[in-house]
């Protein structure tokens, strides 16, 4: 396995350039999507209007039954009819919901490298973390306006669009051994002109996510802390780092505290959910994956 030189690491600046160039090769972000994000962002949302909009694209329509029908959303009820499945889902899960629909369109429609599935499996791991991190210790509901599972999706979606900008490349990159993720956002930038964080930072202000989401993407790279209740960012670092100790991290070769040296830092370690240990984790995951139709 390759080492990268220090020189290859040294400070660069950054090329925007050239990033939003690759950025802008990918499809636009749906207009449905953008129109339902918009429409939640309201204080005087309806569930009823989103409906509507939702009804008007057949494939979105039918995408939302499937997700709403799957194991990850358990029911007594087989949903047939949008209106009923997004009565049930309610406000968040419906977000939620959106954002996993359209990442999995853009990861049909742009990205056939078969590295992308493992980015794929980190992103989807880091999400449902977050998002479990975020039930137990975080404020409740939506905390900064964010939804938990979205970020985690999200952050690392500029590893996806590297590789799909440098298909010979970023994969030769990967192979390289990089210590932690301080030297690989160094590594990128110093080979590719930006780091994957960046391009995700980029993407989610090109495709006009909310401000405080926005923010926290480009904070990603800074440590955690771990002070209650959690932060939305706070639980996407730690889950980020958690995905990593689980074996998920895209990266083989980065170092990441033991898992149970990370669930330490957290209240009930012992006896609540956060008690299980790294491969009752790893079971959860990988069920959820497989509910989502992810191969693991």
């Amino acid at each position: 396995m390759q080492v990268l030189s220090q020189a290859i690491i040294a400070p660069t600046p950054l090329d925007f350039e050239r990033m939003d160039v690759i950025c802008r090769r990918l499809p636009p972000f749906p207009p449905l999507a953008s129109q339902l994000i918009e429409h939640f962002s309201r204080p005087d949302a309806d569930l009823m209007d989103a409906v509507a909009l939702i009804r008007s694209d057949a494939v979105f329509s039918g995408e939302l039954l499937r997700l709403a029908n799957s194991a990850e959303f358990t029911s007594y009820e087989v949903f047939e009819d949008v209106a009923r499945a997004v009565l049930y889902l309610g406000f968040e899960r419906v977000q939620s919901a959106i954002r996993r629909i359209t990442y999995a369109r853009l990861m049909k429609d742009s990205f056939n490298h078969p590295l992308s599935a493992e980015i794929h499996r980190n992103n989807m791991a880091t999400a449902y973390l977050c998002e479990r991190l975020m039930e137990c210790y975080g404020e409740g509901g939506e905390a900064d306006g964010v939804c938990p599972y979205s970020l985690g999706l999200y952050l690392k979606i500029g590893a996806l669009v590297l590789l799909r900008g440098f298909p010979r490349d970023y994969p030769r990159f990967l192979s390289a051994r990089v210590a932690n993720e301080t030297e690989l956002l160094a590594s990128e930038r110093a080979m590719f002109g930006f780091s994957h964080i960046e391009v995700s930072t980029h993407l989610v202000k090109h495709w006009e996510f909310p401000d405080g989401f926005q923010t926290l993407v480009a904070q990603h790279a800074e440590p955690a802390e771990i002070r209650l209740p959690l932060t939305s960012g706070n639980a996407a670092r730690l889950a980020a780092r958690m995905s990593g100790a689980l074996g998920y991290a895209f990266l083989k070769s980065l170092s990441f505290a033991p898992f149970d040296s990370l669930v330490s830092s957290l209240p009930d370690s012992e006896t609540g959910e956060f008690s299980k240990n790294a491969g009752e984790w790893r079971s959860r995951i990988d069920a959820h994956l497989e509910a989502l139709s992810v191969d693991v």
